[in-house]
């Protein structure tokens, strides 16, 4: 199921819709400027403003709680 998130939100194994392109997460780092990049498994990075909004979809997490 894909949602629109705030940037902030993303995780790693989420994956993003950009442009029509799937594309997934392999980890999130913030920059302490206000923005977010987002590195994808193919090696490609790209920087989005923290308050940008994306269409993700998120694939089902288990709990680690038990």
């Amino acid at each position: 199921m894909k949602f629109r998130v705030w940037s902030q939100q993303v995780e790693g194994g989420d994956v993003v819709i950009d442009r029509g392109r799937e594309r997934e997460v392999k980890a999130v780092r913030r920059n302490g400027r206000g923005e977010i990049v987002l590195v994808f498994k193919d090696g490609a990075h790209q920087r989005v403003d923290s308050t940008a909004s994306l269409v993700v979809e998120r694939k089902e997490r288990r709990s680690h709680a038990r």
